[in-house]
């Protein structure tokens, strides 16, 4: 009887081992990433693998079979979260290494800190996790000095054979260039470190190394250690004074930044420009201004841009000064050196070619001598700067034409992005470039029609296209998805040949991550579920958009997402509370095109067919903005409304000027949903005229329009103009096919207003898991 007690108490406790110590340690990281993806939205199934699942059941077996397994090794732990989550397997390893360096008397705090649950309600005692969680906890507080000592001494051993050997010691000039090459290994960071404990440069370039290789608490801490050191150099040693607390407070914000964290960094970078406007930095301060503008922390302040480019030129950067008129041009917003008065996209034009000019002169001049001057041939970081400057001017002029509304010139610039961006340099730039012209492609293709498509005919010709009768099969929203992850999975081409290292295995899950590819899927998808009249799904993915941009961006411009909001309250049939909210925003501190998209919203809020006037004021305001700031795009979208206007006052025969005026463009760069609206309110105009003939000529093509566009209402609304102009001609037969199809779709659309929506998160955790939801749907 004994023995079986003492065989049961053997099988219920749990030694203080290096093993147990990796499980305990999984088993709070598994605690841990569940309660934040259950607290910043609601997970749904989905085909793939959950990564906290794949944890759970690898827990599971060595929590309840571990004692016929047998303990698993160092690597054995790595290899098998290498298979779950890399991210997850980089931080266990750096973790349980640094425990093992640990003192005897720090170990027990760090292990209850680590390996223990905050509170005892997290892991109830009567799960496998709770029982072995308690028993650790046990074998934790019961262990004395010599059984810490004894754990240390096996954590080294356990940890020290997955350790890379060091056959040579690099020479720390090889370690500082090292800015462009793949990660490696910190053993030898710190064998050089041995040597020269105090070299500000080598503790800098470990700080680098480590946010290379994705590690967020070894860069924190050679971060700190770096500036530990650089704040006691001697500041009479030239361009050693730019190593104090302001630049400390300058490098944070970048770290957190680098690692998604936007409002730490946002309040790191005001913490910047105080300490150095107390310090009467400019540089610093120039510097601080000009992340602020790039990232889009804050709404866009001219003031702050000019600023930052006085300063700049003061100081002699002349990318940072460049980089801020970017910024000005981009939101719409007169930079100096001023341009000579003429049109408004002729003056941005001008504008982005001086910015083009300055930076090439500035590039061909021989830089200052820095403490970066000889990292670095000059050849190739003249070769880099270029290369990095164009895309910046690439991507603002796709920015701005996009904005001005002429398609072809976005695209031409887009283009010329492209090729700067495109392998084997991919891995050189920034992921956010990356992503950033990506989402400009996908938006592009969203837009407008594709060349060689067929699109709505002019007005004065005869369409002979086929109308498609389905709306079953996805003809933009898909096609454009699928783009978008086929040109996020191309990255990965230009990397896998050339390197194996595991800092570019994965560019297309970065690119995938980063905050802009983000918004712009779940946007899309979005505009794809409101277009559907799939209501219930858009609300979903509305309130994941919110979730995204309050945890990336929570300072930022949220006027896009206001917009979205006001569109899906329209088509909820709740014009009160739209315009309760497009009230609410603060229109003042907006730049004029912002201003321009929310009166023109505003509009469409207030025109009612029992008080069309009521929306008048709203639609002029936008007008004026529109041609102030040249927008085509915009001012076509207002001048539809404005035909709507002019039918309600019977002035038919101005509506069709204005709508004719208005259509070369629209036929050149305006998209479906444009293309359709143009031909239905040239259509309500010829039927006040009774030219009903007319009116068939420019519903056909508006119906293949609205068909295109996938925007189910729209087509809904042709289709029953069509069955009206059939049925003043007497066309009885015509009229009832209309009348019928219409019917169909009104049902169809009816049913899709609460359909539920089951896997609309699925499609943030990767370009596969996008195409699996695509082809779930048949798409």
């Amino acid at each position: 009887m004994a023995v079986a007690i003492g065989a049961s108490s053997h099988r219920l406790l749990v030694g203080l081992t290096p093993h147990n110590v990796c499980v305990g340690f999984l088993i709070a990281m598994y605690i841990r990433e569940y309660e934040a993806c259950s607290m910043s939205m609601d997970v749904h199934a989905n085909d793939g693998i959950n990564p906290h699942h794949a944890l759970a059941v690898f827990l599971m077996e060595h929590t309840c079979g571990s004692r016929s397994s047998g303990p698993l090794t160092f690597a054995a732990f790595c290899a098998a979260l290498d298979t779950i989550n890399p991210t997850w397997s980089m931080e266990f390893q750096v973790v349980m290494r640094r425990l093992s360096t640990r003192s005897v008397h720090d170990l027990a705090e760090c292990l209850v800190t680590l390996c223990l649950p905050g509170t005892d309600d997290v892991l109830v005692a009567s799960t496998p996790f709770g029982r072995f969680a308690r028993m650790l906890a046990l074998a934790i507080h019961s262990a004395f000095f010599d059984g810490l000592c004894i754990l240390r001494d096996h954590m080294q051993s356990f940890v020290a054979p997955s350790t890379p050997s060091v056959p040579t010691t690099a020479a720390p000039s090889s370690l500082l260039d090292t800015d462009h090459s793949s990660p490696i290994d910190d053993v030898h960071f710190r064998t050089a470190l041995q040597t020269d404990p105090t070299s500000p440069r080598l503790l800098f370039a470990r700080y680098v190394n480590f946010q290379r290789r994705r590690e967020f608490l070894g860069a924190l801490d050679a971060l700190h250690a770096y500036h530990n050191i650089a704040l006691h150099v001697a500041t009479d040693v030239p361009d050693m004074k730019r190593f104090g607390p302001h630049y400390a407070s300058l490098n944070l914000a970048i770290f957190y930044w680098t690692f998604g964290h936007p409002a730490k960094a946002t309040a790191a970078l005001h913490e910047a420009v105080r300490v150095a406007q107390s310090a009467r930095d400019n540089v610093c301060v120039a510097y601080a201004l000009s992340y602020l503008l790039q990232w889009d922390c804050a709404p866009f302040d001219l003031q702050r841009a000019l600023h930052c480019m006085s300063m700049a030129d003061a100081a002699g950067l002349p990318r940072l000064s460049l980089l801020a008129k970017l910024t000005c041009i981009q939101h719409g917003s007169s930079a100096p050196p001023s341009t000579p008065p003429s049109v408004q996209p002729l003056r941005s034009w001008l504008a982005v070619q001086a910015c083009g000019t300055a930076a090439n002169a500035a590039i061909t001049t021989p830089p200052p001598s820095s403490l970066a001057s000889g990292e670095m041939e000059p050849k190739q970081a003249k070769l880099e700067a270029w290369v990095h400057t164009q895309v910046q001017i690439g991507l603002t002029q796709a920015a701005v034409w996009r904005r001005l509304g002429f398609r072809s010139m976005q695209r031409l610039a887009l283009a010329r992005v492209w090729v700067m961006l495109s392998p084997p340099h991919t891995a050189e730039h920034s992921v956010h470039d990356i992503a950033l012209l990506l989402c400009h492609q996908a938006d592009m293709q969203l837009a407008a029609p594709q060349d060689g498509s067929s699109s709505a005919t002019s007005p004065t010709t005869t369409s002979t296209t086929t109308t498609p009768t389905t709306w079953t099969n996805s003809t933009l929203y898909a096609p454009a998805l699928r783009q978008l992850v086929a040109s996020v999975l191309h990255l990965d081409e230009g990397t896998t040949s050339s390197t194996t290292s595991s800092a570019h295995k994965a560019t297309s899950d970065v690119v995938w991550q980063d905050m802009v590819m983000q918004q712009t899927v779940v946007r899309i998808c979005f505009e794809w579920a409101l277009a559907t009249m799939e209501l219930r799904k858009a609300e979903t993915y509305l309130h994941i958009w919110e979730a995204l941009h309050s945890t990336l961006m929570p300072l930022g411009d949220d006027v896009e997402l206001a917009l979205a909001k006001a569109r899906l309250y329209r088509r909820q049939d709740r014009p009160q509370d739209a315009w309760k909210l497009l009230q609410g925003v603060p229109k003042v501190e907006l730049p004029p095109y912002g201003r321009a998209q929310v009166m023109l919203q505003l509009s469409h809020v207030t025109l009612h067919a029992d008080a069309p006037f009521n929306a008048l004021p709203a639609l002029m305001e936008c007008l004026a903005l529109c041609e102030d700031i040249g927008s085509e795009v915009l001012m076509a979208q207002a001048k539809v409304l404005l035909a709507r206007l002019y039918v309600a006052m019977e002035r038919a025969e101005d509506a069709v000027a204005l709508l004719e005026e208005i259509c070369p463009y629209v036929l050149e760069h305006g998209g479906w949903k444009l293309q359709a609206e143009v031909g239905l309110e040239m259509a309500k105009a010829y039927f006040v005229l009774q030219e009903y003939d007319k009116c068939l000529v420019v519903l056909e093509p508006s119906k293949v329009a609205a068909v295109n566009a996938e925007d189910l209402l729209l087509g809904v609304e042709v289709g029953m103009m069509i069955a009206r102009v059939y049925h003043m001609r007497q066309d009885w037969e015509a009229r009832d096919r209309v009348a019928d199809e219409c019917l169909r779709w009104n049902e169809s659309m009816e049913a899709s207003r609460e359909r539920e929506a089951a896997d609309v998160v699925s499609v943030l955790e990767g370009p596969h898991a996008l195409l699996r939801v695509l082809s779930d749907r048949g798409m």
